[in-house]
């Protein structure tokens, strides 16, 4: 059974939890994972980063863009705000290669980590370790 978590900013209209702390909170349940961005949308003062570049490989893609949990870290460290964005992971490559986007459903082994509109985090697992991680 999937549970859900969502992370809303201790301010009204601010959300104060970033990408990074969102990879590092639970670090020691997703580092292996395969991960499979779908839709990214962000900031970046790095002259060095193309992000708009970044951002249109992801939406043109198919099926989103395969990309390893330490790229993911790395990709965090460049973004000054993350707007939009929606990730899949899991164990099993095969289940992210094959992953849906029109039934928007993940495997109870699997974690989605979408931040909506720059307002708030919903992470959906089954894995209730992992949910319990969020919740500290």
């Amino acid at each position: 059974m999937l549970e859900k978590f969502v992370f809303k900013g201790s301010e009204a209209n601010c959300l104060n939890i970033s990408f990074k702390d969102i990879l590092l909170q639970a670090e020691s349940y997703i580092e292996d994972y395969h991960w499979c961005l779908l839709w990214f949308e962000a900031t970046t003062s790095d002259r060095e980063f193309n992000i708009i570049e970044f951002e249109n490989t992801v939406k043109q893609s198919q099926n989103g863009i395969l990309i390893s949990y330490r790229s993911l870290v790395d990709l965090s460290v460049k973004i000054d705000q993350t707007l939009e964005l929606f990730l899949i992971g899991d164990k099993d490559e095969s289940i992210i290669r094959n992953y849906n986007k029109n039934t928007n459903s993940i495997n109870a082994g699997s974690i989605s980590i979408e931040l909506i509109d720059s307002s708030y985090w919903e992470i959906s697992t089954g894995d209730k370790r992992l949910i319990d991680s969020f919740r500290r």
